[in-house]
């Protein structure tokens, strides 16, 4: 195999590798989207939203939403990946 070849091999495997991670997110959103459909579920969402609409915070100062939110993907076992460390 040449140099073009291995490259193309490459490229290849992270092309593949992007459709299976892209797959795996999709399944796991219709896996959340049908949960919500249970009660015991739907009662949790609806509690997390009044938790937040309790607090009402300014637009980037969601401090304490932005904890919240943090701890239920946690509780759930969604990942998530912090971008910034300042909320908003």
């Amino acid at each position: 195999m040449d140099f073009s070849g291995f490259i193309a091999l490459v490229l290849l495997f992270g092309l593949l590798n992007s459709v299976r991670v892209a797959r795996s997110k999709l399944h796991d959103a219709v896996g959340f989207l049908e949960r919500a459909k249970e009660p015991e579920f739907f009662d949790w969402m609806v509690g997390v939203r009044r938790r937040i609409n309790e607090n009402p915070e300014l637009g980037y100062e969601e401090f304490s939403t932005s904890e919240l939110i943090r701890k239920e993907l946690d509780y759930v076992g969604i990942r998530y990946r912090i971008r910034s460390p300042s909320p908003g």
